[in-house]
């Protein structure tokens, strides 16, 4: 494909009709030219779900450190949709260079988002930023610190569950039985004195969420 043909097929992409643009982002994705890069973010805001995979599939081939800092400040977008394309390119790709990014997914306001990314945490397996999602449990909301938690909980190491068994003690109620039944499906024998101790905690839902968790240590017979 010539220079004329590829201007042709760029400017088919800002046609107002997804078939046309799908076409032209197919008919580029066969050409191996990394400065072509620029046009393949772009789609990645596309309306079209066809058309960002197309690019998606594009960027995870060439994928060098410049893509990559480029699909972190992607990360940056208002739309949730991106985000959630954006990690999962991210995650695909493998860089771990970008954990701390995906860490600060973990405070979005949107469900969807915080989930792919502790996925991708969790896929990427980057030890180092243990510590990062750990500084989250004590957010303001509630929201974040129960990302983190789970993110967490999915990792499951020997440094994990010293950085749980604080919430234990937490003054939010939904922290604290949250905390106890992630540690239950733990199964670590270190944590059973200490999920017990809340056996008699004031609040109804934490007694019972307690009971969860050591019903889940007995399944496993930890108790």
């Amino acid at each position: 494909m010539d220079q004329n043909e590829i201007q042709l097929q760029l400017n088919m992409l800002k046609s107002e009709d997804s078939s046309v643009r799908f076409a032209a982002v197919n008919n580029l994705a066969k050409i191996n030219d990394k400065s072509l890069a620029k046009h393949f973010l772009e789609l990645l805001k596309d309306e079209s779900s066809a058309t960002r995979q197309v690019a998606s599939q594009w960027i995870v081939k060439f994928a060098d450190k410049d893509i990559i800092g480029d699909l972190a400040l992607l990360l940056k977008e208002n739309d949730y949709a991106i985000k959630i394309t954006v990690i999962r390119i991210l995650e695909t790709i493998g860089d771990k260079s970008i954990s701390k990014n995906l860490v600060l997914m973990l405070q979005d306001e949107n469900p969807g988002v915080r989930n792919t990314a502790s996925d991708a945490i969790v896929k990427l397996s980057d030890e180092s930023i243990i510590s990062d999602i750990a500084s989250l449990l004590n957010s303001d909301s509630s929201e974040t610190a129960l990302s983190a938690l789970g993110t967490l909980v999915k990792i499951n190491n020997d440094s994990v569950i010293n950085e749980i068994l604080p919430l234990l003690k937490s003054s939010n109620k939904v922290i604290r039985y949250s905390a106890a039944r992630a540690l239950g499906k733990m199964g670590d024998k270190r944590v059973v004195q200490d999920i017990l101790a809340l056996e008699n905690d004031d609040d109804e839902t934490v007694r019972e969420r307690v009971q969860e968790a050591i019903a889940e240590l007995q399944k496993r017979k930890i108790i």
